[in-house]
């Protein structure tokens, strides 16, 4: 399926990757729900998948979920990290239908308006490496 079609700024993830990531595997950084106006914001940790040369380097994507109407989540654990199993994205009548499935932490599903990559951040840094120094 097309992402360019429904998801705004589908163009950054595609050029800085090459193609749409998967997602599999990549951490959830951060979630922000905000009540007014209802939205998401997501923050996840991407290994570069390139080449092999690019193991060493990560980056952050951004996304947001605007307008969002319904949202469930599942299968939180307070100091787990949340590690995604599979994260899609779907076009309805509705809006777009988000969900992520983790292999652990959180998960959830939403329905919302739209989907917007605001923006991707390189590192060399991984989020294993921060928690480490942090004496996590």
């Amino acid at each position: 399926m097309n992402k360019n079609n429904f998801i705004k700024n589908s163009a950054l993830l595609i050029k800085h990757f090459g193609y749409w990531p998967k997602f599999h595997d990549d951490t959830i950084l951060d979630i922000e729900i905000d009540t007014i106006p209802p939205s998401i914001k997501i923050k996840i940790e991407s290994c570069a998948e390139k080449s092999s040369s690019d193991w060493n380097k990560y980056s952050i994507i951004h996304l947001i979920l605007r307008g969002v109407t319904k949202l469930s989540i599942d299968s939180y654990a307070e100091n787990i990290a949340s590690i995604i199993f599979e994260l899609s994205f779907k076009q309805t009548d509705n809006g777009v239908e988000v969900v992520m499935d983790s292999s652990t932490g959180l998960s959830f599903q939403a329905l919302c308006k739209e989907v917007i990559v605001d923006k991707i951040e390189s590192s060399e840094t991984s989020l294993t490496d921060t928690l480490k120094s942090k004496n996590w």
